[in-house]
């Protein structure tokens, strides 16, 4: 049987989205605005700026797949056409510094309650598994331990300031020399447009996850692959 590797997202693929980044960046923000004394820009302003609208994260925007420099000078850009001018460096930093702060503030919560059992099995059937995400190594370790599935992904790639992030390839070159794995047996299971560019520029394969009906349909543009349970990645992938 040919090798298979599976490079899965974190965040809205494995970790439920809102119910963590959600929580804990309105924590953040508001905290943000307290330290620099902003009164003329609300959480919901940024956020909304990011593209949570309506109490829905598009799936396209900076919010879902950016990574906390992105975030960071999303939010520069709202203060500024307020006309507050902030060190974009420092602002930086104190944010990245809030959302480490603040991780206890978010739910955990898996997309699928039987998750470790999932990658479990795609493991014990011979499957090389990864994870690339654009969120920073500490809070990814967090996550991934309080899920339970740090120990079933052989390299785990996130922003670190060294390799680059989606939708850059380089990852996705890296594993196949690494594992010899040919690109037709590599598989990219994620939630957002951004998954979809980086599966196109590594010519893998690509699988979208999607529970929302909205969502599902945006996915179904790019590929004809979208579940809505990651259990059917055990018969979705032969």
């Amino acid at each position: 049987m040919n090798k298979k590797l599976i490079i899965f997202d974190k965040d809205g693929t494995l970790l439920e989205f809102d119910s963590f980044w959600i929580v804990i960046s309105k924590y953040v923000f508001k905290e943000l605005l307290k330290k620099y004394k902003v009164k003329n820009v609300s959480v919901d302003q940024i956020l909304s700026d990011m593209g949570y609208v309506d109490g829905v994260v598009r799936i396209d925007s900076v919010l879902c797949y950016g990574t906390f420099k992105m975030m960071s000078d999303s939010a520069i850009s709202t203060l500024n056409k307020k006309g507050i001018y902030l060190d974009d460096n420092a602002f930086y930093l104190d944010m990245v510094n809030y959302y480490q702060d603040y991780f206890d503030k978010g739910i955990v919560k898996p997309t699928c309650d039987n998750l470790v059992d999932v990658l479990s099995v795609l493991k014990n059937n011979g499957a090389i598994l990864s994870l690339v995400t654009t969120d920073n190594p500490i809070v990814t370790k967090k996550c991934l331990q309080s899920l339970g599935v740090d120990q079933l992904f052989e390299k785990v790639f996130c922003d670190d300031g060294i390799i680059p992030v989606k939708p850059n390839p380089y990852s996705i070159d890296l594993l196949c020399e690494c594992y010899g794995v040919d690109k037709c047996n590599v598989y990219m299971i994620g939630d957002t447009i951004n998954d979809v560019k980086y599966a196109n520029n590594g010519k893998i394969n690509f699988i979208g996850y999607a529970k929302d009906k909205v969502n599902k349909q945006i996915l179904l543009k790019y590929t004809d692959q979208v579940v809505d349970d990651l259990g059917q990645l055990l018969t979705v992938i032969k």
